[in-house]
């Protein structure tokens, strides 16, 4: 007759502490890599609702407003027509430690395929301080607070600016772009 063996008390505890070890290091690395996913992600949801807001203007036929930075949500935006809202984003609950920066001192924003179509270089985080307006015409144009391109500069809140993320968006045309931080300037991801 055979004997049936179980596992020791030893082999068991070992393969517990493994796990924990291992369960350990997959924690520190995803709350490593959370900053960077958060201001990725709202970087995009700008872009797209962006692109949203001159979507409604021509599908309505009525302008859109996309105000940055309305009271009770700083930082955030809305996307709203003639008192009706479409979109709100308040980072605070949404990304939670993501904020926009001051983009004084910062390079202005461009990529070199831009520069290849005569794009001018953004200047950066113009949309980031008070509450900023852009309206969206249903013919398709843009009009920025300034009458120029602007951009908003996202970052995780406390951390350097390894991850900050840019979003322009050119006057007239309203063409929505996402920029990444690349040493002292930035580039096209």
């Amino acid at each position: 007759m055979r004997k049936v063996r179980g596992f020791t008390l030893i082999e068991a505890m070992t393969v517990v502490a493994l796990v924990a070890i291992l369960a350990g290091i997959g924690s520190w690395q995803i709350g490593k890599q959370l900053p960077r996913y958060r201001t990725n992600s709202a970087a995009t949801k700008l872009v797209l609702d962006v692109r949203n807001a001159a979507s409604i203007a021509a599908r309505t036929n009525r302008p859109v407003t996309l105000t940055v930075n309305q009271p009770g949500c700083t930082p955030g935006y809305v996307v709203a027509q003639s008192g009706a809202e479409y979109i709100r984003v308040c980072f605070a609950n949404e990304y939670q430690g993501v904020e926009f920066r001051d983009g004084t001192g910062d390079p202005d924003i461009t990529c070199t395929d831009e520069a290849e179509l005569t794009y001018p270089p953004i200047p950066a985080c113009t949309l980031c301080t008070g509450a900023q307006v852009i309206r969206f015409l249903p013919n398709g144009q843009v009009i920025t607070p300034s009458g120029a391109d602007e951009s908003i500069v996202i970052g995780p809140r406390g951390d350097s600016a390894v991850f900050d993320r840019a979003v322009g968006i050119r006057n007239l045309t309203g063409k929505a772009r996402s920029y990444k931080r690349a040493g002292s300037g930035w580039e096209c991801p």
